[in-house]
């Protein structure tokens, strides 16, 4: 068997000749009305279905459109199999969802053969289904990757800030902790100011993160200082001052080149 075909007919004599031209080739089961159309759907799951229009109770139109409305609708093809002929009724199945229109009595290699050609539009439907879920499996797993990508950057621009800054401090053996100290008193400064003064609503939550990982580059300018004034133990001329406070400037243009 190469397929399952549900056949929905209150004619018996309709239902022997589909049976009869679809058995060999198809795993085929039938009912008569539209309700247990409904009730089979779900644990047959056909592939196709063949589907009268006029029935007692649930018509064809309303079964079709509860079962391409349902979530296997995308995955089941309807073939509606009327006696109506006429242009109305045809838009009315395809406004229901049916995949193609045959009147009865109808052609039976002409049926076989759109038989043939649902099962071939099934199958695609269901490959491009499977593509586009190893689609956003492979997105998933890029987004992961881009995620833990970044994770490890930012570990590494920080560790290269903060032994940025410690080079810089190594020059002044007196500053101890200082680095340490100074990013802390950072982040509290800064999460005080998020909520009280002029600035809450501009300091979010990236912004403190920036200035605690950032902040121990605060003395990084002392690198330009000579070592004569940086080192001086006695207390600094008013010139060697000057010269110390360059620092800053020092400082802030490394890092805007950076």
């Amino acid at each position: 068997m190469c397929g399952r075909i549900l056949i929905v007919d209150d004619n018996r004599t309709n239902i022997e000749i589909l049976e009869m031209l679809l058995g060999e080739s198809y795993e085929v089961r039938s009912v008569t009305t539209g309700e247990q159309c409904l009730a089979v759907v779900p644990d047959f799951a056909p592939d196709l279905i063949l589907l009268d229009i006029m029935m007692p109770g649930v018509d064809g139109y309303d079964v079709c459109r509860q079962i391409k409305s349902s979530a296997i609708g995308a995955f089941t093809q309807i073939i509606m199999v009327s006696g109506r002929a006429n242009t109305a009724d045809r838009l009315k199945a395809f406004e229901m969802g049916a995949d193609d229109y045959i009147v009865k009595p109808f052609d039976h290699d002409e049926l076989l053969a759109k038989v043939r050609i649902m099962f071939r539009l099934r199958q695609k439907t269901v490959e491009l289904w499977e593509a586009n879920q190893q689609l956003q499996d492979f997105n998933q797993h890029l987004d992961r990757l881009v995620e833990e990508r970044t994770e490890e950057v930012i570990a590494t621009r920080n560790l290269v800030v903060f032994a940025l800054a410690q080079l810089a401090e190594s020059r002044d053996p007196e500053t101890g902790a200082h680095l340490e100290r100074m990013r802390e008193y950072s982040r509290l400064l800064a999460e005080e100011l998020a909520q009280h003064g002029p600035h809450v609503g501009k300091i979010t939550d990236q912004t403190i993160k920036d200035i605690y990982q950032s902040s121990p580059l605060h003395d990084v300018g002392k690198v330009g200082i000579p070592d004569a004034i940086l080192l001086k133990a006695d207390k600094l001329t008013e010139k060697e001052f000057a010269v110390m406070q360059q620092h800053t400037v020092i400082g802030a243009l490394a890092l805007e080149k950076a």
